[in-house]
């Protein structure tokens, strides 16, 4: 049998192996039905926040988030790793393409007698056909990586801006709380100087004084304190911005304000604009792609190639010598491999269904931050009203334990628990402003809110 028919045969018997990606399903309805709602409402609001930014009215915030945008290492890295993956792309789409290329060659023979030389010019062609789909689908997953990348990239911008926000807000709170401690050792600071008076007068016994100065040296000591907590809080703001951490550039002591909340939406919305979860879909898409190049490795590879050009003895007839071309054809096969292009697909269909686990991880990572921050929320709402409460009969109760000491009728020890009692409700409410303003910003984040 002629050898060409054989081979032409097995590739026309090969070609019904057929090169399909897996199938998978980008949003099961098993996991969230299209229409689902948030356990957790949202409280009606006449006007929602469609951006990061639009959250707080704070101009010295918005300055940070934009220079976390130009400064932040982690956003510069991600950038140039979406743009190498661009460039990616471009090889991957030309490898479907002729490839063509000119070579130049001379060389000089000297066989005993005579010296002859030889020069040639040639255009040099070569094609792969793409048959069974490898190069589309290599093509396809370049594709897919580079826009897993840029929307990582998006991701990325948006969560430094979320940080760079909770960053500030946390600084401007420890600052708060420095300002409370200084309070703090002023007042244990009073608190001795009348301890001392009554007890240079006689009033007081030496146990009194001994407590107001422990107590006194306490606040001293988580006065310093503040101050190492408040510069750690700057530190890890300079560095989301891309400064030096020297900890020294101060924000500020008041708050950002709080304007409208983000639109929560329904959950299957909100899925389809977070960028993470669409770069993990992308991931999926990559890997596919990759189950279906790994497919048609193990075809024929079918290669067309083809020669036109001049020779001749002399370098400056080269133009006009004797016209050479040549066209071929080839077909290459493994025949026997020991099972690796098997175990390729193989291993490349099970990477593919880790990659969907992944992405069906992301999507119930992205709902439940959505449901933990709705949740939070309402609940941060409720304990800041309730620790306003706390502090302001704490601060009567203070009120009334130094009236009573002052007269005797209450010793010095309850004095000082009060005292103790009414700083602690004060900074417990600057912690749960606090933490009521870093999960609005967590919220718009899990919701997919740009800058």
């Amino acid at each position: 049998m002629n050898l060409n028919i054989l081979v032409l045969g097995i590739v026309l018997l090969l070609a019904g192996c057929a090169t399909t990606s897996p199938t998978f399903e980008q949003q099961p309805t098993s996991m969230l039905a299209p229409e689902q709602d948030w356990a957790f409402d949202q409280e009606a609001a006449t006007a929602l926040a469609d951006s990061l930014l639009a959250l707080f009215d704070d101009e010295t915030l918005n300055e940070l988030v934009a220079l976390s945008q130009q400064q932040n290492l982690s956003l510069l890295q991600q950038k140039a790793a979406t743009d190498a993956l661009a460039a990616a792309v471009t090889q991957a789409d030309a490898s479907s393409s002729p490839e063509l290329s000119i070579n130049q060659t001379s060389s000089r023979t000297n066989n005993g007698t005579a010296l002859t030389e030889t020069h040639s010019l040639s255009l040099d062609v070569k094609w792969e056909l793409d048959l069974w789909g490898k190069l589309s689908a290599q093509s396809e997953t370049a594709v897919a990586n580079f826009e897993a990348s840029k929307l990582s990239y998006h991701w990325l911008k948006a969560s430094i801006a979320a940080q760079t926000m909770q960053a500030y807000v946390n600084a401007v709170t420890q600052a708060q709380q420095l300002e409370l401690s200084e309070e703090k050792v002023l007042s244990f600071d009073k608190t001795l100087n009348v301890v001392t008076s009554k007890f240079k007068a006689g009033t007081a016994d030496l146990n009194e004084l001994t407590e107001a100065r422990q107590n006194l040296a306490a606040a001293e000591a988580d006065r310093i304190e503040s101050e190492l907590e408040q510069r750690n809080a700057v530190r890890t703001l300079q560095l989301l911005t891309g400064d030096y951490p020297d900890g020294l550039d101060l924000p500020g002591t008041k708050l950002p304000a709080l304007l409208s909340a983000p639109d929560a939406q329904v959950p299957a919305s909100i899925l389809a604009q977070r960028p993470d979860v669409q770069s993990a879909w992308f991931s999926v898409k990559s890997a596919s792609s990759s189950v279906v190049a790994a497919k048609a490795a193990r075809l024929p590879n079918i290669a067309l190639t083809g020669q036109f050009g001049n020779s001749s003895d002399a370098l400056k007839n080269l133009l006009s010598g004797n016209a050479i071309w040549s066209l071929a054809a080839s077909i290459g096969y493994t025949l026997f491999d020991q099972g690796a292009l098997k175990a390729e697909v193989a291993a490349s269909q099970s990477l593919a269904e880790q990659i969907y686990y992944q992405y069906l991880e992301t999507v119930l990572d992205a709902l439940n931050e959505v449901e933990t921050a709705l949740d939070t929320e309402q609940s941060h709402y409720k304990l800041v009203q309730a620790q306003r409460e706390v502090v302001k009969q704490a601060g009567l109760l203070l009120a009334n334990a130094e009236q009573d000491y002052r007269s005797g009728s209450v010793d010095m020890t309850d004095w000082l628990m009060y005292q103790r009692s009414y700083f602690d409700e004060q900074s417990a409410l600057i912690e749960t402003v606090n933490q009521r303003l870093q999960n609005r910003v967590s919220l718009g984040l899990a919701l997919g809110l740009a800058i």
